[in-house]
């Protein structure tokens, strides 16, 4: 079943490992909490992730989320998962931030 709008919702990450792997851990978290919603996965390309390789100068702020904040605005994707470290300390006015922290304890044999 989709949400009342009959489609999937659409979370928006960048496609990096780590931002898919967060991503996955957020739609486990809301599937189980919402069973009858699909999820679709939007992965959208940031300036960072294509000037990072460019320059051995410091990314300004913000780098790794603003497209993600444009597609929000824009309605090409419900909601975004980040990791705060890519956060600037402050968002646009229009969005809201909503922090998710998942708790893992990794045992070695």
């Amino acid at each position: 079943m989709t949400n009342q709008n009959d489609r999937p919702i659409k979370v928006g990450t960048r496609g990096s490992n780590l931002a898919l792997t967060q991503t996955g851990h957020v739609i486990a978290a809301l599937s189980q909490a919402n069973p009858n919603i699909d999820f679709e996965i939007v992965t959208i390309k940031t300036t960072g992730d294509h000037d990072r390789w460019k320059t051995q100068t410091p990314l300004k702020v913000g780098v790794f989320v603003r497209e993600l904040e444009a597609a929000l605005l824009d309605n090409r994707i419900d909601i975004a998962v980040h990791s705060l470290k890519d956060m600037p300390s402050s968002i646009t006015s229009e969005l809201v931030m909503r922090p998710y922290q998942s708790v893992r304890t990794h045992v070695t044999p």
